[in-house]
């Protein structure tokens, strides 16, 4: 009777399904005894299908052509098996961007034997407990003891690989979860200890990003996409430690989503990443391409490097308790930069300067302005803006009184040359700047 030839006589008959399911095939062998079950592997073409609707339900195998059957009653549905094969399946070829189905599959699980056992829903309480016992359950189940440094390794590695999908998880909840932000850095450069091995041009062996996706990158970033982009720029950093390009583009994702927490948060691992390596900034990596580029240079410089700095170290031109007006000004226009453009943004910073009193104070806010540019990537506008406020320092003698300003003024300016396009008068002009700055300070320089 359960000879493969026979397949095509089979169908199964559920009465609250309005079509009738086709055997396609079936394998094992054909035996006598007083209690049996059969399993049957049914596929639906429609996926809102509920196979769980299917408990309990009364069922007839038809498999004569005059009417010859089973009955019986549909005791178990195996979904999870299925789900489990297709997350491993999907994970093997997509890697980073398979969709997380381990969640669904221990849903399904609980779903499953509840309705099998015929117990009643668990209260709130309950339910927490359970979850809550089966996650404990899976973090502390002993595994291998770790007696030398290969098992070292393995044991990190698979701490690394069970934390990936951890914050991804995290981040599409929230993506200003500082947790995923914590937890994705400390994977990461928990290992490295020295920087890696380069040339006498800095170069390494190790690849970065590939171009089509970076610009892929930028295209969302300018689209707005901040949210969505962040899972994948954090996805993309689990793998790629010495991309540091990427830790600024997460950290400007975050600034445009108004996350200062989070921002800290990837300021401060960072900081620590440069203390324990220093010069990693410097280094290249096969192709020649920069660690940091230029711009996340600059943003090294003014957000990450502060962390740094000793306690009793003299604070920067202002003393006073809370930010002055023209940086809060700065901060708050960040946002509708990214959201209405430059015009706009300039607008407000520019009420802020025809209120400034003092040449110091409009000094300041014309600052803001050049650093508002070049935020929007206006290198060359940035560059005459800078190029004045610097005549400005030495005729006014200002920079003798504060040097950490001229200083901030140099650096900025020395960032826009290596950003524009290269000739000869801008090579010529960076080297001018250059050595003023290694005159002025040669730690801001070697930084």
């Amino acid at each position: 009777m359960f000879a493969p030839a026979n397949s095509v006589q089979f169908e199964l008959l559920i009465p609250t399904v309005r079509h009738d399911f086709k055997v396609l095939a079936f394998d094992g062998t054909e035996a006598i005894s007083a209690l049996y079950a059969i399993h049957i592997e049914l596929v639906s073409e429609s996926p809102d299908f509920d196979l769980e609707s299917l408990l309990s339900q009364p069922a007839f195998l038809r498999f004569g052509l005059n009417g010859e059957g089973l009955h019986g009653r549909i005791e178990d549905v195996r979904v999870v098996e299925h789900l489990e094969g297709l997350d491993a399946l999907l994970t093997a070829h997509l890697a980073d961007d398979a969709p997380l189905l381990l969640p669904l599959c221990r849903r399904l699980k609980t779903m499953v034997q509840r309705a099998a056992d015929n117990q009643p829903e668990l209260g709130i309480a309950r339910a927490v407990a359970a979850q809550v016992q089966q996650a404990a359950a899976q973090l502390f189940t002993p595994g291998a003891p770790v007696d030398n440094e290969k098992e070292a390794q393995k044991a990190l590695r698979a701490l690394q690989e069970s934390a990936r999908p951890l914050c991804a998880w995290w981040l599409k909840q929230k993506a200003i979860d500082t947790r995923a932000l914590r937890l994705n850095r400390t994977m990461l450069w928990l290992s490295i200890d020295t920087v890696p091995e380069r040339n006498s041009e800095q170069i390494t062996a190790l690849r970065g990003l590939p171009v089509d996706k970076l610009k892929t990158y930028q295209e969302r970033y300018a689209n707005g996409q901040y949210a969505d982009l962040l899972v994948e720029v954090e996805a993309s950093l689990a793998r790629a430690p010495f991309w540091f390009d990427g830790q600024r583009l997460t950290w400007e994702c975050l600034q445009a989503l108004h996350a200062d927490q989070a921002m800290r948060e990837v300021e401060f691992h960072f900081a620590l990443l440069l203390q324990r390596l220093p010069g990693v900034i410097e280094l290249r990596f096969h192709d020649g391409t920069p660690f940091a580029d230029p711009a996340t240079r600059s943003w090294i410089s003014a957000h990450v490097m502060p962390h740094l700095q000793d306690a009793s170290a003299p604070r920067k031109v202002e003393t006073t308790a809370g930010l002055p007006a023209w940086e809060e000004a700065l901060e708050q226009v960040v946002p509708i930069l990214h959201k209405d453009g430059l015009k706009a943004a300039v607008q407000i910073l520019k009420q802020g300067l025809q209120h400034a009193h003092g040449g110091r104070a409009r000094f300041f806010w014309q600052f803001s302005l050049a650093r508002l540019c070049f935020m929007a990537k206006k290198y060359e506008l940035v560059k005459t803006q800078l190029e004045a406020l610097d005549q400005e320092l030495q005729h006014s003698g200002l920079h003798a009184w504060e040097p950490d300003l001229g200083l901030e003024v140099l650096h900025l300016l020395h960032s826009c040359c290596e950003l524009l396009p290269q000739n000869h008068a801008v090579r010529e002009r960076k080297e001018e700047i250059y050595r003023r700055l290694c005159h002025l300070d040669l730690e801001v320089v070697l930084e």
